[in-house]
């Protein structure tokens, strides 16, 4: 069922710029006083607006919204004021939603039920169509408890791939599932021991993952007339155990895969999907592990990778992305811009611009018409005014030990003589970066929350970055984390001490 919310905060959000955005300093050589402080209901309060995703027209876009004090799924279209709700029962959470062609939305949710005597989260996958406002189960009673392992979606809005168990004795099949019908055909049978399916940008089931007899073994195929064969049985501490091939290049045994097993960090190597050999070096840093990469709209050759320094950062590989990143950039200098979705011919966009002391906005781009316009804010109750600013350093520990870190000061105070907070955040199998000290996923900086409270505003915040090198992140993720990968994590924490003694 869709509902109509009045949403006056949620509407003011998207209409409307913060409060600090036009104000200009009556005095410039007067001192700065303390901004006036910000209520922890404020801060903790679940954003305006987030996680926006515009349809593959470009017309519309939904994001997680908020309502009635809990989170929602909403959606408007770009040029319409009018504002659409979908409705999340009680005891349910929203976990994501994607566009299956322009008028219908996927969505999962989660549920805790008790399996096998203990409590787990169950996902659930719903369809819900703008064509007739009304929202369609794609889950099936007595299925396994994850429902929403969705492996491709039809751009046409045609099917879409899910792989999921008949029932929780059975390994996972793949169904294609008509929409909006949601009729489901099985396309790949199950198979022991996979419980894993890839697909490629083309819709094609291409491998399987599976543990047996504490073994990992791999499935692959290179067409969607080929029979799965096994390419890989690999046992705990075997050195190529672990690799990424969530993302398999359509057509083709040959892709992408990150690794640190060169040189110690994550970077970008070309990968034989068939033989499991690491070919040449495609992008790396002598200095940051990469964090990610993607492939274009159609699935056959790379686009970007991300990785952080001392905020998230992305290096395009084509000259009209390089060119197009460059333009918003400057036509917002004081953000930190991101693409955050587009249309499928590219050519209107969501930009997502954040800085330390700013929660975020929404910009709409038709690169056709060449303008670049405000769509939603993405909090609008903590002006910049009144937030603190988090700043990268480095500092030595009297060990002589050098530590990346986030220093954050708090408004209106002179520099000097601060009560300290130590806030080490992010290890061992992640870093802080100064983006999750400005992260595009979160809402604000926690150490700005800090700072900007009442409780805790006349506070310094000191958040180190781990020290720890990707190949220990990496087998934390795999839970074999090394006895080393700890004592990094350990000797950070402690220089921290030593530092600040």
């Amino acid at each position: 069922m869709s509902i109509k919310w009045g949403w006056p905060l949620a509407a003011a959000a998207i209409l409307s710029l913060p409060a600090s955005a036009g104000a200009e300093a009556t005095s410039e050589s007067a001192p700065p006083a303390p901004p006036e402080r910000i209520s922890t209901a404020e801060l903790a309060r679940l954003p305006n607006v987030s996680d926006a995703l515009l349809s593959p027209d470009g017309q519309r876009f939904a994001f997680r919204g908020r309502g009635n004090g809990r989170e929602q799924l909403a959606y408007r279209g770009v040029f319409e004021g009018a504002l659409g709700g979908i409705q999340i029962p009680d005891k349910v959470e929203l976990n994501w939603f994607r566009w299956a062609g322009n008028d219908q939305l996927l969505i999962s949710v989660g549920r805790n039920i008790t399996y096998f005597g203990e409590e787990a989260l169950q996902t659930l996958l719903v369809l819900y169509d703008f064509r007739t406002n009304s929202l369609k189960s794609l889950s099936r009673d007595g299925q396994g408890i994850e429902g929403d392992d969705l492996l491709y979606i039809d751009p046409q809005g045609r099917y879409i791939l899910l792989s999921v168990q008949r029932t929780i004795y059975d390994y996972p099949s793949v169904f294609s599932v008509s929409l909006p019908d949601g009729k489901r055909t099985e396309i790949v049978r199950q198979r022991a021991p996979v419980w894993e399916w890839y697909a490629d940008d083309a819709g094609i089931v291409r491998a399987g993952v599976g543990w047996e007899g504490r073994k990992t073994k791999f499935y692959y195929r290179r067409a969607e007339a080929d029979k799965f064969e096994m390419i890989g049985a690999m046992k705990p501490g075997d050195e190529d155990a672990y690799f990424n091939i969530a993302k398999i290049v359509a057509g083709a045994d040959e892709g992408y895969v990150l690794s640190d097993k060169q040189t110690g960090r994550q970077a970008l190597y070309k990968f034989n999907y068939r033989t499991r050999e690491i070919g040449e070096l495609v992008y790396g840093n002598d200095r940051h592990d990469i964090d990610d990469y993607w492939l274009n709209s159609a699935g056959t050759a790379l686009e970007g990778v991300t990785y952080t320094d001392d905020r998230d950062r992305v290096e395009w590989f084509d000259a009209d992305s390089k060119k197009l990143q460059v333009q918003i950039d400057r036509a917002i200098p004081d953000l930190q811009a991101w693409v955050t979705s587009r249309s499928d011919d590219g050519k209107r966009m969501l930009i997502l611009g954040t800085a330390p002391d700013d929660p975020g906005v929404y910009y709409y781009l038709d690169r056709e018409k060449r303008q670049m316009s405000l769509l939603a804010v993405r909090q609008h109750g903590l002006p910049a005014t009144q937030l603190a600013v988090t700043q990268a350093v480095t500092y030595t520990a009297r060990d002589g030990t050098k530590i990346p870190a986030y220093l954050t000061l708090p408004k209106g105070r002179e520099a000097k003589g601060l009560p300290l907070i130590i806030h080490p955040h992010g290890g061992p199998m992640a870093c802080a970066t100064g983006s999750s000290m400005t992260r595009r996923s979160s809402s604000l900086p926690i150490a700005a929350m800090w700072c900007s409270n009442p409780i805790t505003a006349d506070r310094a915040v000191m958040a180190p970055r781990s020290a720890m090198p990707a190949s220990a992140r990496s087998a934390a993720r795999c839970r074999t984390i090394s006895t080393t990968g700890w004592t990094g994590w350990s000797r950070m924490a402690s220089s921290t001490r030593n530092a600040c003694a």
